[in-house]
C-alpha cells in the first residue's frame, strides 16, 4: 500500500504541469511598467573628426532583473532563449551632436573590449533582426555597426552569482563592410555597468533564503519542464527533478542549524525515487500512445 501511495503520488506530479503566462520584455526587466525606469543612453557625437561618448549619468544604474514565477517568454518566439534570465534593455546607444557625416563607405561601429564572461547581448529594433546575438554572444562578432538611430540592445544573464556585471566598448569610425578602424580619427571607449541580484542554489522561490519553502516550491512543481535555471530547476538541465532536490538539500543542510530538528526533510528513498522514474516512463508511453 506504501508502494502504490509514493506511485500514485509520483504520476500526480507528472500529470499535472502548470501553465505559463507569455509575456514580451520590458525595458527595466521583469514586468516593469512602461515609465517605471527611464532610458539611459550613450549619447554619441562626432565632431572634428572625433568621436564623443557620454553616458546619462542622471539615470540610475540598471538593474538585471527576472520574469517573476509563472511567467515567461514563449519558447518560440523571439525572446525564448532569454527565458530564465535576468535581463534589462535601459541602455541605449543615442546620437547626440555631428558636425558631419562618417565619410563614403564608412560607418560608426562599436567593439566590445572587454565585458564579464556571462554577459549576453542581443539586438532589439530598430536594427534587424531583432533577437540576433551581438558582441560576441554565441559566437558572434564582437563589432557592431550602429544605425546611427537610437537603439536599445538587450543584456541578460542565467543564474546570476556576483551582484554586478560590465561590458566595455570602443566606438569608431570603421570601414562599411569589414569594421576595421579607418585612420585620421579618433576614437572613444565607454563601460555599461548593471546591478543584479545573485541567484542562491535552492532558493526555488527567490526569498533569499534556502529554506522549507523551497522544498515545497520543488514539491510542487517535481516532473514539469522548465527554462534551465528558472523556478524549481536548480541544476539548470530544464526539468525539476531528484537533481535539483540533491541542490536544495545541499545547501538547505549548510543552514539546517537554524531549524528545529523537526522541521528536517528526509531525503526522498530509493523506493521513491524508483516510482517516480517508473510514472515518469508510464506517462511517456501514455503521450505516445
Amino acid at each position: 500500500m506504501r508502494y502504490l501511495t509514493y506511485c500514485l503520488l509520483a504520476a500526480a506530479m507528472f500529470a499535472a504541469p502548470a501553465g505559463a503566462t507569455y509575456v514580451e520584455p520590458t525595458m527595466g526587466g521583469g514586468q516593469s511598467a512602461w515609465g517605471e525606469v527611464a532610458m539611459k543612453h550613450a549619447d554619441i557625437s562626432f565632431t572634428n573628426g572625433t568621436i564623443d561618448v557620454v553616458i546619462d549619468e542622471s539615470v540610475p544604474i540598471p538593474w538585471l532583473v527576472p520574469l517573476e514565477e509563472g511567467l515567461s517568454f514563449d519558447p518560440e518566439g523571439i525572446w525564448g532563449m532569454i527565458n530564465g534570465d535576468a535581463y534589462n534593455f535601459q541602455y541605449g546607444w543615442n546620437p547626440s551632436r555631428f558636425d558631419a557625416y562618417p565619410p563614403d563607405n564608412s560607418s560608426i561601429w562599436i567593439e566590445q573590449l572587454d565585458a564579464s564572461p556571462e554577459l549576453r547581448t542581443y539586438q532589439r529594433p530598430p536594427a534587424n533582426p531583432e533577437g540576433q546575438p551581438i558582441f560576441g554572444t554565441d559566437g558572434s562578432s564582437l563589432r557592431w555597426r550602429w544605425s546611427g538611430s537610437m537603439t536599445h540592445n538587450l543584456y541578460a544573464i542565467a543564474n546570476p552569482l556576483e551582484s554586478e556585471y560590465f561590458a566595455t566598448y570602443r566606438v569608431y569610425i570603421g570601414d562599411d563592410s569589414t569594421g576595421e578602424p579607418l585612420a585620421g580619427f579618433v576614437a572613444d571607449e565607454v563601460t555599461f555597468t548593471f546591478f543584479t541580484n545573485p541567484v542562491i542554489p535552492g532558493d526555488y522561490d527567490r526569498s533569499g533564503t534556502v529554506d522549507l519553502a523551497d522544498y515545497a516550491t520543488w514539491k510542487a512543481s517535481f516532473g514539469q519542464s522548465a527554462p534551465p535555471g528558472s523556478g524549481a530547476d536548480g541544476s539548470l538541465d530544464g526539468t525539476v527533478g531528484l537533481a535539483d532536490y540533491t541542490v536544495w538539500r545541499d545547501h538547505f543542510s549548510a543552514n539546517a542549524g537554524v531549524f528545529a530538528p523537526s522541521e528536517q526533510v528526509a531525503e526522498p528513498s530509493t523506493e521513491w525515487s524508483l516510482c517516480l522514474l517508473l510514472a515518469a516512463v508510464g506517462l511517456s508511453r501514455f503521450r505516445r500512445g
